[in-house]
């Protein structure tokens, strides 16, 4: 988990240096390094280096983002951690191993592979539409399991507006005219 300025100062250093070793994540260095070894080895020297250029002082303007870097840790241990697994044994009387293990060990361990997998294997595999030399990919699995990273989420995001700005509302059914006449009165 990281915090907002530290996952937008990472973010906007991936894509200014995009498969570089100033890259965080740099595909080159191979699909295990890029999908979690960068979180388990040492950063390049080059990636050290141009870290501390990027500005993120937009990301310190604002007050939430402000909120959550000097109350990170708290707010990691209560919703990552004591929320998820309390609240299964009060409400639904789980035992609190199992909580754990499910809502921290599992959830955890899912969502941060199926995040990785932006870093790795939409690098790595998929179509390349822009620029056939460049490593990011266009990949459907990827775009499936990070709920809409790549064009094919944006693709089905544009048909829908266009759908819902071009055909017409369902017509409403008409009441009964005794009910409505008794919602009517209800209102005065």
């Amino acid at each position: 988990m990281l915090s907002i300025w530290t996952w937008t100062r990472n973010h906007r250093q991936h894509h200014k240096y995009t498969d570089t070793d100033a890259d965080p994540h740099n595909a080159d260095r191979g699909f295990f390094y890029s999908h979690i070894g960068w979180i388990l080895y040492p950063k390049h020297p080059e990636c050290k280096a141009k870290h501390r250029t990027i500005d993120v002082r937009d990301v310190m303007a604002d007050p939430v983002a402000r909120f959550q870097f000097r109350h990170y840790l708290k707010l990691v241990a209560l919703i990552g951690f004591v929320l998820p697994t309390a609240l299964p044994v009060l409400l639904w009387g789980e035992s609190w191993l199992y909580a754990f293990a499910l809502c921290i060990g599992f959830r955890h361990c899912l969502s941060t592979h199926n995040i990785c997998l932006i870093n790795s294997a939409a690098h790595l595999y998929g179509t390349k539409p822009y620029n056939r030399k460049l490593m990011p990919s266009e990949n459907l699995f990827v775009s499936y399991l990070s709920l809409g990273e790549g064009k094919f989420f944006k693709l089905k995001l544009e048909t829908q507006v266009l759908l819902f700005l071009t055909v017409p509302p369902p017509r409403l059914p008409q009441l009964p005219p005794l009910l409505s006449h008794g919602l009517l009165r209800l209102g005065t």
